[in-house]
């Protein structure tokens, strides 16, 4: 890997591509010190004694009963129903599970812009909500990983955060202070300005400096209501201090409500013309300039469960045992990139509109990856597809194409397929289902998925 000296960006060469895909073979694991680094906080903030040479084990059956019942009791009740939330009395529930739900999931929007060389060696960043840390924190596991495979680059990191809860600040600041104490000695970690203060579609930006990377995550859910109704006024300031080449990365839940939520915000902002749809539905067969679509399509976070949660779930916590936590996102640009380019030579492929047309016959078609089912303890996998040429309103619209899990190995593909990628199939047989359109994959077909 190289640096680009005009931009500062990160340019793949050869290998390097293969080697940063091989991190997303395997399921993600949360480090140890970040977990240590939960309960530390728990340990002070309830004026109980913090022994670091106490084993994992240790640590967590020394949390007294009535804090850690009062935990178990929040995480269950926090988002039980669709009202607003207060965090008043929630802080210690949220870190002490959601932290770790949330980190990896910026994964994902980082690789789409890492793959195009538009990572910077050298990022400042500015992170809306905040939270007790999550997304700050994820980007530094993952320029962590980028650090250890290039030993001869020296990355930095520069954190901004704003956030209404001044708790949620002093625990973003403990967590992200804690764990830069773990980083490996060629990148650097300052967390600098903390701005305690809700953020509305009159926040004055004049005293803000202008970041390569802007994120915001669970920040325009059901939960938050004021968000939502301020969503596409809040988003529209942002290219004020965004820079030329910046990004902006948008989590939010895997639920379709949540999901259709943020899809009507993007709509909106697309159409204003300040920004542009980096990933991950950009068009296959024509740029697509404006976005009338909201449907669901969440992408996967795969991880081994972490031991909080493992405990959680002992403790009667269903939730806690996902090993797959579903999300959906959005990377804006200003410049008009986009993740793919739109395809030229379209005589070769069917578009997904017209394959009612075609019911048993073998096609070749090209899409993006909508969501991917995969049934645990199945070995089918069925991935549900989008080339921009229809909509999937109703149900019995979705067009998938259904595949033994073996089928992939077979041709080299040893990554889990997750939403966004793009997807090329060759002789394979339509058929008709009562959802609507179903690819059949045999032996005798092709899938190549472009990175």
């Amino acid at each position: 890997m190289i640096v680009d000296k005009i931009d500062g960006c990160l340019v793949l060469q050869e290998f390097d591509l293969v080697s940063t895909l091989s991190e997303f073979k395997y399921n993600r694991t949360t480090p140890e010190y970040i977990e240590r680094s939960i309960l530390k906080y728990i340990y002070l903030k309830n004026h109980i004694t913090f022994n670091a040479e106490y084993g994992f084990e240790e640590l967590l059956f020394g949390i007294s009963d009535e804090v850690l019942s009062k935990i178990i009791s929040d995480v269950k009740t926090m988002f039980f129903s669709s009202e607003r939330i207060n965090y008043n009395s929630f802080h210690d529930a949220y870190l002490f599970y959601y932290l770790e739900a949330n980190i990896f999931k910026v994964w994902k929007p980082l690789l789409d812009l890492h793959i195009n060389n538009l990572l910077k060696k050298d990022l400042i960043i500015l992170d809306i909500g905040a939270g007790p840390g999550s997304v700050p924190l994820g980007i530094v596991e993952f320029y962590k990983l980028l650090a250890v495979k290039n030993p001869g680059l020296q990355f930095s990191i520069i954190i901004d955060i704003i956030e209404a809860e001044e708790t949620f600040i002093d625990i973003a600041n403990h967590m992200i202070s804690e764990t830069a104490r773990f980083n490996t000695s060629n990148l650097g970690v300052k967390l600098r300005n903390k701005v305690h203060q809700v953020l509305d579609e009159k926040f004055e930006y004049n005293s803000m400096d202008t970041y390569d990377l802007i994120t915001m995550s669970n920040f325009m859910t059901i939960n938050e209501r004021d968000n939502i109704k301020r969503g596409t006024a809040i988003l529209s300031q942002l290219p004020r201090i965004l820079k030329e080449d910046g990004s902006i990365i948008i989590i939010e839940p895997g639920d379709s409500v949540n999901g259709q939520l943020m899809k009507t915000i993007r709509n909106e902002i697309t159409d204003s013309g300040d920004l542009n749809v980096y990933s991950p539905c950009s068009g296959v067969w024509e740029k697509k300039e404006s976005y009338k679509c909201n449907c669901y399509s969440p992408t996967r976070t795969y991880w081994n469960v972490p031991r909080l949660h493992k405990f959680l779930f002992k403790k009667g916590i269903r939730k806690a045992g996902r090993e797959q936590l579903p999300f959906q996102y959005v990377v804006y640009r200003r410049d008009g990139l986009t993740k793919y380019n739109e395809v030229v030579n379209q005589q070769y492929y069917v578009k997904l509109k017209d394959l009612r047309q075609c019911f048993g016959k073998s096609i070749n078609v090209k899409a993006n990856v909508r969501s991917v089912i995969e049934r645990k303890n199945s070995h089918q996998l069925a991935i549900l597809l989008c080339d921009g040429s229809c909509t999937f309103d109703k149900q019995e619209s979705e067009i998938k194409a259904v595949m033994n899990k073996d089928f992939l190995t077979a041709v080299g593909i040893t990554c889990h397929v997750i939403a966004g990628e793009r997807l090329t199939l060759k002789n394979v047989i339509v058929k008709s289902t009562k959802y609507g359109v179903e690819l059949e994959v045999s032996n005798d077909s092709k899938i190549d998925i472009e990175y």
